[in-house]
């Protein structure tokens, strides 16, 4: 209790009057602090496992995998969950079934990636926190079950690329207070320099790579 709290209290039981209600900052959950004491990392640490679904934005591309919508599972760890700034550091994999552009071979479209992300916390002491995200990873694509025919020259899709992808978007999270976490986000990675799959058979520009997904995670933090 402040000082100024102190002598209002003390004035009020010399003179009868009534002392005044204070909202103290403390215990404003829904302030803003570098700190939290209620955490043990003292501004909340934690891990998260999740999965969810990803989609190609380019018409192209979901014309060259079976399925418009592929599985995504991802692995991450916050630092400064309960802050206003934290990072999120992810490894996210992606899974769907690809076609070659002439038709004649088919596999898996294996996605790996490896991002860190600037996190807002919009409500970082309160239970449920909105939170806002954006950064940059590796992104790298391979055709697995692929009996080594796939090539570009040949089938228009390459057995693999590297790119730089950049992640945005936005989540939803409820901390309980034994520290399990619940998180529901979508995101939308921009990638910037995939060279994996031809517009058409006989093209030399590239398919756009970039993709959304949504998906649930649960963890722990402390």
């Amino acid at each position: 209790m402040s000082s100024s709290v102190k002598l209002l209290a003390v004035l009020a039981s010399v003179t009868g009057a009534v002392a005044p209600t204070v909202a103290f900052a403390q215990d404003d959950v829904y302030g803003y602090r570098w700190s939290d004491d209620r955490m043990r990392s003292g501004i909340g640490i934690g891990t998260m496992l999740g999965g969810g679904v990803a989609r190609f934005t380019s018409e192209e591309m979901r014309d060259v995998v079976s399925s418009d919508i592929g599985a995504l599972w991802d692995v991450r760890v916050t630092v400064g969950s309960h802050i206003p700034l934290g990072i999120d550091l992810s490894y996210v994999g992606t899974i769907a079934e690809i076609d070659a552009l002439t038709g004649a071979q088919t596999g898996k479209l294996l996605g790996t990636t490896v991002e860190a992300a600037l996190r807002w916390n919009i409500l970082p002491r309160f239970a449920w926190n909105p939170y806002l995200f954006g950064g940059v990873g590796y992104q790298r694509y391979d055709i697995v079950d692929d009996d080594g025919t796939f090539g570009v020259a040949a089938t228009g899709v390459a057995s693999g690329d590297n790119s730089i992808e950049f992640p945005v978007g936005g989540g939803f999270a409820f901390r309980d207070e034994s520290g399990v976490v619940l998180e529901l986000r979508g995101t939308f990675r921009v990638n910037s320099d995939a060279d994996m799959v031809l517009e058409s058979p006989l093209s030399r520009s590239f398919v756009s790579m970039s993709a959304w997904s949504t998906s649930a995670s649960l963890g722990y933090e402390w």
